[in-house]
C-alpha cells in the first residue's frame, strides 16, 4: 500500500490499481472509500477495507479474520459476473493489519434506504425481492452454498431514481470456511426481515393508530356514556402509536435490531389487543343499537 496526494492535500492510500478519494463510512472493523483507478479522475469505484487494531484483537484474530475477508471476496468475485445480481470484485489483497477489495461504487444500501423512510410501491418491493433471490440462486448454482450474511446493509442499490428501476446486488457473503450448515435457512430469514422492513413502515403503523383513535372518538361522541365496553379502543390506539415509535427507534439504530422481538412478541401482542378491543367495541355498538342509543 502506498499513499498519493488527495484532493485536499491529504495523502490517500492506494490499494492495487485503485486510489482512494474520500471516506464514505467507518466502523470498528474497517472502512469504505470512494476510489478511482490510478491516473484517472472517474470516481466510480469503492474500496472496502477490513482493519482490526491489534490491541483490540485476540491472538491470531487479525490474520484469521483477514483470511476470511479475502476468501469471501474471492467467492463474491467468482459469482459477480457482468449482469449478475452481485457486486463485482476487481481486485483484492492483504495489507498490514487487514485486507481490502475493490468494487463498484453504489449509491446506497437497503439499510440507508430505510433510514430515509421511503414510501415504497409494490414494483419496488418486487424489484428488491426478485434481485435478492436471483443473487442467492446464482451463488447456489456457482458455488453450491448459501450467502450466510444476508442483511440490509449487504443489499446494495445503484441509481438514485425509482427503486423499481435500480440495480439491486448482493455483497459480502461469509467465507466458505465460516459456514456451519443451516445458512440457507438464515438466508430465508434475512430475506423475510428485509421484506418486513420494506413493507411495515412506521408511518403505516401511525395511520392504523390514527384510525383507532378516530373510531374511538366517534364512539365516544355517541355511545360511550351508555356503553363503556367501546371505551377499550383507546388501548389498541395507544399500542399502535407506541409500536410506531418503537419501529422508528429501531430503524434509527439499525434495521436488523430486535427483529425477532418485533415479529414474535410485539406485533402479535398489538394485533391481538387490537382485535380484542374491536370485538368488544362491536359488541358495545350492537348492544347500544338494540337499546336505541346508537
Amino acid at each position: 500500500m502506498v499513499f498519493v496526494p488527495g484532493r485536499a492535500g491529504f495523502f490517500m492510500p492506494v490499494y492495487g490499481s485503485f486510489e482512494t478519494v474520500r471516506e464514505v463510512s467507518r466502523s470498528g472493523r474497517g472502512a469504505v472509500y470512494t476510489a478511482r483507478r490510478v491516473g484517472t479522475t472517474d470516481e466510480r469505484f469503492a474500496v472496502k477495507i477490513f482493519e482490526l487494531p491489534a490491541y483490540l484483537a485476540e491472538e491470531g484474530e487479525v490474520e484469521r479474520e483477514s483470511a476470511f475477508f479475502l476468501h469471501a471476496a474471492e467467492v463474491q468475485k467468482a459469482v459477480g459476473r457482468p449482469g449478475s445480481a452481485w457486486a463485482p470484485v476487481y481486485e483484492s489483497g492483504a495489507m498490514e493489519g487487514g485486507a481490502w477489495y475493490a468494487t463498484d461504487l453504489f449509491d446506497r444500501s437497503i439499510e440507508r434506504l430505510l433510514l430515509n423512510r421511503p414510501d415504497l410501491e409494490p414494483p419496488d418491493l418486487l424489484r428488491v425481492v426478485d434481485s435478492v433471490l436471483s443473487g442467492l440462486y446464482e451463488l447456489r448454482d456457482a458455488a453450491g452454498r448459501a450467502h450466510g450474511n444476508l442483511k440490509n446493509s449487504n443489499v446494495l442499490l445503484a441509481g438514485k431514481g425509482e427503486l423499481s428501476a435500480a440495480r439491486v446486488v448482493l455483497c459480502d457473503p461469509w467465507a466458505t470456511e465460516r459456514l456451519r450448515g443451516g445458512e440457507a435457512r438464515e438466508d430465508l430469514r434475512g430475506l423475510g426481515d428485509l421484506v418486513h422492513w420494506l413493507v411495515l413502515q412506521p408511518m403505516h403503523i401511525v395511520i392504523v393508530a390514527g384510525l383507532h383513535f378516530a373510531l374511538w372518538g366517534l364512539l365516544r361522541a355517541s355511545i360511550l356514556r351508555s356503553q363503556p365496553r367501546a371505551n377499550v379502543l383507546w388501548l389498541p390506539a395507544a399500542l399502535w402509536l407506541g409500536y410506531a415509535v418503537w419501529e422508528w427507534l429501531v430503524l434509527a439504530r439499525t434495521p436488523e435490531a430486535n427483529i425477532r422481538a418485533d415479529l414474535l412478541v410485539i406485533w402479535p401482542v398489538v394485533a391481538v389487543a387490537s382485535l380484542w378491543a374491536l370485538v368488544r367495541a362491536a359488541i358495545g355498538c350492537w348492544s347500544a343499537q338494540r337499546r336505541g342509543v346508537l
